[in-house]
């Protein structure tokens, strides 16, 4: 930070005890991501003027805190039990079953039944006409899988 100045003073000692300025909090500023930038603001604020020194300490401690809050947290989410998504098939269970519209209309076409009947009716009626189907009726191929979209389910 304070090489531009340390160039032109030749009683300079050292790099350190050069003073921390606006424009190179600026400098610092300009570089940090935006995600940082609040917090980085409200710690060199009040270093403008002392020491180079005093303000990468401050920097140093700052990500020395940091690192070790990011491990913490990994570690307390790892702790933390994820619940695993369990493989469901379609029209089986205890569950209320869920159907789409253009599935229905694909059931009912696929056993028999004739698409005039069935072709712009409201979707009450395709439910109704659907839920009289036999079990190995329902949901007998998905529409994804016949166009080639989808994986076939293991059971």
């Amino acid at each position: 930070m304070g090489m531009r100045h340390a160039i032109f003073n030749p009683n300079m000692w050292g790099l350190d005890d050069e003073l921390f300025t606006g424009s190179m909090r600026d400098l610092v500023l300009d570089t940090a991501p935006a995600s940082a930038f609040g917090s980085l603001v409200a710690i060199l604020t009040p270093y403008v003027g002392p020491r180079i020194h005093e303000v990468t300490t401050a920097m140093a401690t700052l990500g020395d805190v940091e690192s070790q809050t990011r491990r913490k947290l990994r570690q307390e989410v790892r702790a933390v039990e994820t619940r695993k998504p369990t493989s469901k098939v379609k029209g089986r269970g205890c569950r209320p079953q869920r159907v789409t519209c253009a599935q229905m209309w694909h059931d009912l076409v696929a056993a028999g039944v004739d698409r005039k009947k069935i072709e712009l009716q409201p979707n009450a009626l395709l439910l109704e006409l659907w839920k009289h189907l036999c079990l190995e009726q329902k949901f007998r191929t998905s529409l994804k899988e016949k166009s080639g979209k989808a994986r076939p389910v293991s059971l």
